[in-house]
């Protein structure tokens, strides 16, 4: 049995946060080491789809007790690469992480060691007067909102990777993240008076973008400042209330806990292919930072409510 597989069997059967991002790293892995050896591509959207796709299996069996609550976004337009990570600090207090996927195309070099992730120089309004680079709209969402901008990597890579007791596997670093003020104050140049962003390697960044893994560890909220990376910059934190992020009405949440908010019967529920399928932004259209989901990791688990959704 692939490992991947096998993490995503437990994290069915046990419904572990450990077990889930085990799979999640496992999985990325997996699928873009055989896209690199067939030549072929696979983008950020379709990677983060099948996760979201995993999930949603897993939280729409009937009442089960779950470490997480998920949400996609009612917008018409969103951005499948962009997602919203809500941590609790405390009892009924939670900071937004908004991220944005990014991966390592490692099938578009000769030398593994030498792949990109391309895609972070990315133009938003190209050619226009108020053009400029996507990590632009990551930022200026997580300065609106109080939240802490990250990168999530999807990666596979040939380069040597720190194997510890933390992190015991080499595929645990199919995901990984980062901070998008470290990315921006330590990749960015001047192109014609224009801040451009400079595609980097997975050395580059590991250390400090960290695996996934990484939030589930203590020290991660006290050290946040430096954790994924140091910075000169760094947003004041807006700490939230379960209602403050309950009132945000754009999201809507997939089976929510017994304990949670009752669903209004009169909203459409949708399967996981329409949220999955919900449309997207032209990638050259301009466009603010637009999460298409939210994942709400809880310090303790729920039984989530039953809803008939068919998958």
């Amino acid at each position: 049995m692939r490992k991947d597989i096998h993490y995503l069997t437990k994290f069915q059967e046990s419904h572990n946060l450990t077990d889930l991002f085990y799979f999640i790293s496992f999985y990325t892995w997996t699928r873009l080491e055989a896209y690199s050896k067939a030549s072929a591509t696979v983008g950020e959207e379709e990677i983060t789809n099948k996760l979201v796709y995993e999930i949603l299996d897993v939280l729409m069996q009937p009442r089960v007790k779950l470490p997480i609550r998920f949400f996609h976004s009612k917008k018409e337009r969103v951005n499948g690469n962009d997602l919203e990570i809500v941590i609790p600090i405390d009892d009924n207090r939670y900071i937004i992480m908004p991220c944005q996927a990014k991966r390592l195309y490692a099938e578009n070099t000769k030398n593994n060691l030498n792949a990109k992730y391309a895609t972070v120089h990315h133009l938003v309004n190209r050619d226009k007067p108020a053009e400029k680079e996507q990590i632009s709209c990551l930022l200026e969402y997580a300065q609106e909102w109080g939240g802490f901008p990250l990168y999530l990597f999807y990666n596979y890579t040939e380069n040597q990777v720190e194997i510890n007791e933390k992190y015991p596997h080499r595929e645990l670093y199919g995901c990984t993240l980062a901070s998008a003020n470290h990315v921006f104050e330590n990749f960015k140049t001047l192109v014609n008076n224009k801040i451009r962003i400079v595609p980097f390697t997975f050395q580059d960044i590991h250390p400090p973008a960290k695996p996934l893994l990484s939030f589930l560890e203590t020290q991660m909220l006290v050290q946040l400042k430096t954790f994924f990376g140091s910075s000169i910059s760094f947003n004041k934190l807006k700490v939230y209330s379960e209602n403050d992020l309950l009132k945000q009405d754009w999201w809507d949440e997939k089976c929510p806990p017994i304990s949670g908010k009752i669903p209004r019967r009169n909203e459409p529920i949708k399967s996981v292919q329409e949220i999955i399928q919900n449309k997207n932004f032209n990638s050259h259209e301009e466009y603010p930072f637009n999460p298409k989901y939210r994942i709400m990791i809880l310090r303790k688990p729920e039984i989530n409510r039953d809803k008939n959704i068919e998958l």
